[in-house]
């Protein structure tokens, strides 16, 4: 794996736009729950200068408004994605004339991993963001209860999703395109 790493980032290109890649997606992960609070702030008459720092103390507060475990999934379901986002476009760039069944399952690994992993994201005291409202629709509260991490488990199972994705990846990137030949 740390080969297909070497392959993948010793170029300045995809490192800096995994870099931007999961910044952009923690500020969104950090942003979606004061979505609508934004919103009232960006029509309002305040200055820019002020509806920037509101931005920007958001931003820089995540920690204050969500626990440590929940910090930890948004951060590593957001860089986990850049690096995914990295590998495959190495990979499909690698074998631009070619085409490989692989690529839906690692698609598919990358898909599943985000979509689990936005259900698990959350606070410590209202729980998972976007699992908890569904499971409230749908009558299934108890069941989000007897969890031990309140729907957290499912931003772990996104990483553990990512993990396999960039497994998959990597050994993509380090098999040569051609058959050996035995």
């Amino acid at each position: 794996m740390f080969r297909a790493f070497k392959k993948v980032f010793s170029s300045t290109i995809y490192l800096l736009t995994t870099l931007l890649v999961a910044g952009i997606v923690y500020i969104i992960f950090i942003i979606f729950p004061n979505f609508s609070f934004l919103g009232s702030v960006f029509i309002s008459s305040a200055s820019a200068v002020k509806k920037a720092t509101i931005l920007f103390s958001l931003i820089g507060g995540a920690g204050t408004s969500n626990s440590a475990l929940s910090v930890f999934i948004v951060m590593a379901i957001s860089i986990l994605f850049a690096v995914n986002l990295a590998m495959l476009v190495f990979v499909a760039q690698k074998n631009r004339a070619t085409v490989i069944a692989d690529k839906k399952k690692n698609v598919l690994g990358m898909l599943g991993g985000s979509v689990l992993g936005i259900l698990g994201i959350g606070c410590g005291a209202c729980g998972s963001l976007i699992l908890t409202p569904l499971a409230i629709s749908i009558g299934a509260t108890g069941f989000l209860a007897v969890l031990p991490f309140g729907g957290s488990e499912f931003g772990f199972l996104g990483i553990a999703l990512f993990m396999f994705s960039m497994y998959s990846l990597s050994k993509k990137i380090n098999d040569p395109l051609i058959c050996p030949v035995e």
